[in-house]
């Protein structure tokens, strides 16, 4: 019987190690749900730190936004009306990073493991197609 997409996620984030820019940043943390998700993982950041990321992208001559929906190759979408297992951009302070929608809260990563970001603060939402 297939897991529910909630059960899939409960169990990515309990699983989830601490932020470290060189082997589990947002970029990383991402693509692993993409992977459990989907079964693929289009999201695979080879970069190791902020500076990397903001280089690249600038050689890309897109935003965080911009690079996201390239590399999925799918359009973003209101945060408002993301579902579980959707991905989200959210922003606060002027710090970016990848999240999971969790229902009424993004989890994303910290040093000190999930965290929990108000949905406010997502500014791009994409859907991820989940096959529980």
């Amino acid at each position: 019987m297939a897991r529910s997409t909630a059960a899939l996620l409960d169990d990515y984030l309990a699983a989830c190690p601490p932020f470290n820019w060189r082997s589990h940043n947002c970029g990383h943390f991402a693509a692993g749900w993409l992977q459990v998700a989907e079964g693929a993982a289009p999201l695979a950041p080879a970069l190791s730190c902020g500076a990397a990321y903001r280089r690249a992208l600038r050689q890309l001559q897109v935003d965080l936004a911009g690079y996201i929906t390239l590399t999925l190759q799918r359009r973003p979408m209101v945060p408002a009306i993301a579902r579980p297992g959707d991905l989200l951009l959210w922003d606060c302070n002027g710090q970016q990073g990848l999240a999971i929608c969790n229902g009424r809260t993004a989890a994303g990563i910290s040093t000190a493991g999930v965290r929990h970001i108000p949905l406010q603060y997502a500014t791009h939402g994409w859907l991820v197609r989940c096959q529980a």
